[in-house]
């Protein structure tokens, strides 16, 4: 596997989440909540028999990253004190 891939993919995990939260602003804490959990659910899950490899490894870090990300930012956003001031079009 490439190094440059992995960049590329770790990359996108964190800002998809981040350009969906500017561009749709942030749900319901509890949805957020539970992306947090399924983030640590894949994370700490054990891999599967057959499951094993670098590309599943990238796929499982980009779950994971992106759950983590968008969960943690949209609470964040929440908590905000300038919240709802502005919501892009």
């Amino acid at each position: 596997m490439s190094t440059m891939l992995a960049v590329l993919v770790y990359g996108a995990a964190g800002a998809v989440p981040f350009w969906l939260l500017y561009r749709y602003g942030s749900r319901r804490w509890y949805w957020h909540a539970l992306a947090l959990a399924l983030a640590a659910a894949v994370g700490l899950a054990p891999p599967l028999p057959g499951w094993q490899g670098p590309n599943i490894d990238l796929v499982i870090g980009f779950v994971f990253l992106s759950l983590a990300v968008w969960g943690i930012g949209g609470l964040v956003a929440l908590l905000s004190p300038h919240r709802g001031h502005h919501k892009p079009a």
